[in-house]
């Protein structure tokens, strides 16, 4: 239950939850269509999976070694809303 609780919600942070979402979200995370139906319905998100997922809800790209180095000073502010 926790997984399922998991994507779902972070389906509803990136917009997501609505018509069409699914397969934004597949072509985000690079996944087929049926594994994130998968996610949804409560399969186990791998660490890979989570690691995508937080880098995608902080706008991050993926990294490439020949145009991007490591920051200088990384700085990431979150403030829960509960």
């Amino acid at each position: 239950m926790e997984e399922k609780s998991t994507f779902q919600l972070w389906l509803k942070a990136m917009g997501w939850d609505k018509r069409g979402g699914l397969k934004s979200a597949a072509k985000a995370l690079d996944k087929n269509r049926r594994t994130i139906e998968r996610y949804n319905e409560g399969a186990k998100l791998s660490v890979e999976t989570r690691l995508a997922m937080t880098a995608i809800a902080h706008g991050l790209n993926p990294w490439n070694q020949k145009s991007e180095r490591l920051p200088e000073a990384n700085v990431i502010v979150s403030i829960d809303q509960d």
